[in-house]
């Protein structure tokens, strides 16, 4: 009787050491990946800052150029989601993240070691190559490490995390050019990425279950999910024809495209030439906008984790997406009072990112074992978005340009940027329609 209690105990202990291993680790594994995740966002906006150096520094003439330079990064964005998902659930996640890393690394240096406009195109699609698979793996790692009721709160902390690359790729990143010139800062960079690679495969792990200590005779039951080649055929299919992926990719790209439209580029130039502000100035205004992203995808991911519920606080943020939108194109004649934008900023980017809600409900229609695949899917809308709507706008800028030219630069008058912040609007509107069709996803333990 004694040695059977004794077993027990000794079952106990082990076990609560296991545990408390898998939560320093998980712990260690959410830091490694969010650094990771920083380099994301900040090549995301980083051509908002930039964009008048590539005017200069290139002979640039025409802003849909400069649009379609920021927008190569989500054109492959977006095209690389699936076969990261794929990738990730094949191969596993860690693997992914380190060549990930090494790729947006190599192309960071190259962006700033080039001399031609060509190149900084092979640069950006490079970079775009690299960081696209950083979400959909850290997604995959967190299905694993996590349990639902924390999943909307871990994946909002790490897009909060995330924004901080947006904060650096502002004002700081204005701060390091004018200190250093705009090459050396994406060299430098570019040898942090291929740094936080190697950090990436010493310390992730794709699974608890990779942190088995069998020797103590102790193991938890293998759970692992993993999806084949075999049945890879079937499983995007059942992904692929759930009617509400799509509604999710619809409202996913409504939100975030026009949101990366303003703060990814045309943000800064609307602010220096409406308002006459400094590019430190209004790129001070896209670090609002980013710490609103902060607050808003923290706030979405614990609120619907806090009610069960994905759906409902996701309806109510687009609603708050297109009122904010409403403001920027019909108060004022599309000039709000300079002390409103403060406001209005915070709010484009509480509201702006709350697509990333999309890409859990996606993973929460589908089995674990393609949770790669579906978060891929799930996470396209958005840069489909990002990707059309940069240069849509730069477009629609052009189509309403009256000739003028200052120090070399496109002076868009304000009535352009009415009219290209209108089609924003609409879209927005767009995204409470597909949100509304969208069907409960959260699945209680």
């Amino acid at each position: 009787m004694n040695e059977l209690k004794q077993n027990i105990d000794e079952q106990k202990t082990h076990e609560a050491n296991y545990n408390r291993r898998i939560r320093v680790r998980r712990a260690i594994i959410f830091l490694v990946l969010n650094i990771a995740y920083l380099t994301v966002y900040f090549h995301r906006v980083s051509p908002a800052v930039i964009v008048n150096d590539i005017f200069v520094l290139f002979n640039v003439k025409d802003a849909a150029v400069v649009g379609s330079l920021a927008a190569v990064y989500f054109y492959v964005y977006f095209l690389m989601q699936i076969p990261a998902g794929l990738l990730a659930d094949l191969l596993g996640p860690r693997k992914i993240i380190f060549a990930g890393m090494l790729v947006s690394g190599i192309g960071s240096i190259w962006f700033g070691l080039t001399s031609s406009l060509s190149g900084l195109f092979v640069a950006r699609f490079l970079i775009g190559l690299g960081v696209s698979v950083i979400f959909i793996s850290l997604i995959r790692v967190y299905s694993t490490w996590f349990k639902p009721r924390e999943f909307g709160t871990v994946i909002g902390l790490s897009v909060f995390i995330g924004n901080l690359g947006a904060i650096i790729a502002a004002t700081p990143l204005a701060a390091m050019i004018a200190a250093f010139g705009l090459r050396y800062t994406f060299v430098l960079v570019g040898l942090f990425s291929l740094a936080v690679a190697l950090l990436a495969w010493f310390v992730v792990r794709d699974d608890p279950q990779e942190l088995l200590v069998p020797k103590h005779g102790y193991a938890k039951e293998d759970k692992r999910v993993a999806m084949s080649l075999s049945t890879m055929g079937s499983e995007i299919y059942k992904v692929v024809y759930n009617r509400y992926v799509w509604h999710a990719f619809a409202s996913a790209f409504c939100v975030y495209g026009p949101f990366m439209a303003i703060a990814g580029i045309w943000g800064v130039p609307y602010l220096m030439q409406v308002y006459g502000m400094d590019r430190s100035t209004a790129a001070t205004f896209m670090i609002i906008s980013t710490i609103g992203v902060m607050f808003g995808s923290f706030a979405i991911g614990f609120i619907s984790d806090r009610l069960f519920s994905r759906k409902k606080p996701y309806l109510a943020f687009v609603i708050g997406n297109a009122m904010v939108w409403a403001a920027l194109v019909f108060w004022n004649d599309g000039a709000p009072p300079h002390n409103s934008l403060f406001i209005i900023f915070f709010l484009l980017g509480v509201f702006g990112n709350t697509g990333m809600v999309s890409t859990i409900m996606v993973k929460e229609y589908n089995p674990p074992a393609v949770a790669g695949l579906a978060s891929g899917i799930g996470n396209i809308g958005a840069f489909v978005g990002s990707a059309l709507m940069q240069p849509f706008l730069g477009y629609l800028l052009d189509r309403k340009w009256d000739g003028a030219i200052v120090e070399g630069i496109k002076f868009y008058p304000l009535q352009a940027f009415q009219y290209a912040f209108g089609a924003c609007f609409i879209f927005s509107c767009l995204a409470i329609v597909n949100v509304f069709l969208l069907r409960e996803s959260f699945k209680k333990e």
